[in-house]
C-alpha cells in the first residue's frame, strides 16, 4: 500500500436502497405506519450491518487494521427526523419525528456493537507486524455549545443539554454501557447495559467548531430533550467565523479532546478543518487546532493521529460544493475532477509535517 496506513469506515450515512428506501418509507414513517428499508429505524438493519462487517474484515484484514464502524451517528439526529423545510436541512427519510430519534440511536448503539465484535471475530491478521490485528471505534462529531450569554440562565441550560446529550450521549452508551432510551439524562438500572461496555478500542473526534446557544427554557418537542435553544451562526465576513457560519474555536476544539479523553480510549482525530473559499483563514485554523492536538500529547493524552478534513474539496451532503474544506480544489466540471492547490493552507500543513510539530 506505498506505505499507507488504511483507516476504514465501514459506514458514512448512506445505506443501500434494499436497507433504507427513503421515497417508500417517507410517508409511512411520516404517519407513523411499519414501513419497509427503513434503514437504521429498521431492527433488521443491525443482522445485515453485522454482516457486512463481518465480510469486509474477513475479505480486507489482511491489508486494514483500523476500521470506524459508524460515522457520527448523531449528527444525522436533526437533519432526518426535524427536517423542517428551510430551517433544517432535509436528509432521508426527511421527516418530522422527533420521537424517533431515540429509535435510530439506540439501534446505531447496538449495531456498532455487534460490528464491533464480528470485526475482532473475523479480521484475525495484523497488516502492521506487531500490531493489533483490529483496532475498531467510531467516529464522532463533536460541537462545544457555549451560552450565548454566560448570565442568561436559559442560555446555559440550553448550553449544558446540548453538550450532555450531542457529544455524549453515544459514547456513554456503547463505552460505559449506559443506552439513555428515553433521553431523560438519569441513569436507571434498566439503562445500563454490561453487553454494551466496552465496544470501542478508540475514539474518534471530528471537530469544526463551537455553537452558541440562546436557550427556550424547555425542551420544545418531545423526544429532542437536549435541544433546549437554537444554535446563533455568526457571519462568515468575521475573521474567526468559516463559510459554514460556524465560529473558529481552538479552544472548544480542546474542550471535546478532554471529554472525548474522559472515556479512558486512545484518540484519533478524524477530522478537523474549516469551509474557507478564499483559503486565507484555513492556514491559521490548521496551526492553532494542530497546536492544541500537540500541547495535549504533550500533557499525556493518548492521541494517536490528526486527520485535517479535507484533502479535497467534496460534495458536502445538502451543502452540495459550495463549502470548500480542501486542501486541494476540484473542478466537478472536468471529467478527471481536477484538482487546483491552495498553496497556502498546502505550506502551513507541509511545514507542520515536515518538523513533525509545529515549525
Amino acid at each position: 500500500l506505498r506505505g499507507l496506513d488504511p483507516f476504514v469506515t465501514v459506514n458514512h450515512f448512506t445505506l443501500p436502497v434494499w436497507i433504507h428506501d427513503p421515497i417508500t418509507a417517507r410517508p409511512l414513517i411520516q404517519l407513523g405506519l411499519p414501513a419497509p428499508a427503513a434503514g437504521w429505524l429498521s431492527q433488521s438493519t443491525a443482522v445485515e450491518f453485522e454482516k457486512y462487517a463481518a465480510y469486509l474484515a474477513w475479505k480486507y484484514g489482511d491489508q486494514v487494521d483500523n476500521w470506524a464502524t459508524v460515522n457520527e451517528p448523531f449528527s444525522p439526529v436533526l437533519t432526518e427526523f426535524l427536517a423542517i423545510p428551510g430551517v433544517v436541512p432535509n436528509w432521508p427519510p426527511g421527516v418530522i419525528r422527533p420521537d424517533l430519534a431515540s429509535t435510530f440511536l439506540v439501534n446505531q448503539a447496538v449495531d456498532h456493537a455487534a460490528a464491533y465484535d464480528a470485526i475482532h471475530a473475523w479480521d484475525a491478521t495484523a497488516a502492521t507486524p506487531g500490531g493489533a490485528a483490529a483496532f475498531v471505534g467510531f467516529t464522532h462529531n463533536m460541537i462545544p455549545a457555549r451560552p450565548a450569554n454566560p448570565v442568561n440562565v436559559l442560555d446555559v441550560q440550553a448550553a449544558d443539554a446540548w453538550n450532555h446529550y450531542y457529544n455524549k450521549w453515544f459514547p456513554n452508551a456503547v463505552i460505559d454501557g449506559w443506552v439513555d432510551v428515553n433521553f431523560d439524562g438519569v441513569k436507571t438500572a434498566d439503562e445500563i447495559h454490561p453487553d454494551m461496555v466496552g465496544k470501542a478500542d478508540f475514539l474518534g473526534v471530528q471537530y469544526y467548531g463551537s455553537q452558541p446557544m440562546v436557550g427556550f427554557g424547555v425542551a420544545p418537542l418531545p423526544g429532542f430533550p437536549f435541544l433546549r435553544g437554537f444554535p446563533i451562526r455568526c457571519s462568515a465576513e468575521e475573521p474567526t467565523c468559516s463559510d459554514f457560519n460556524q465560529p473558529t474555536d481552538p479552544g472548544g476544539f480542546r474542550e471535546v479532546l478532554e471529554v472525548a479523553a474522559s472515556y479512558g480510549k486512545p484518540l484519533w482525530v478524524t477530522e478537523n478543518g474549516i469551509a474557507d473559499d478564499d483559503d486565507s483563514k484555513r492556514p491559521s485554523y490548521i496551526v492553532n487546532h494542530i497546536a492544541v492536538v500537540q500541547d495535549l500529547v504533550a500533557h499525556g493524552t493518548d492521541i494517536r493521529g490528526y486527520t485535517y478534513w479535507s484533502f479535497v474539496d467534496n460534495l458536502e451532503w445538502a451543502g452540495g460544493y459550495d463549502l470548500q474544506f480542501g486542501l486541494y480544489g476540484s473542478d466537478p466540471a472536468t471529467p478527471e475532477l481536477e484538482r487546483i492547490p491552495k498553496p497556502a493552507s498546502i505550506a502551513a500543513l507541509s511545514g507542520i509535517t515536515t518538523a513533525n510539530g509545529l515549525p
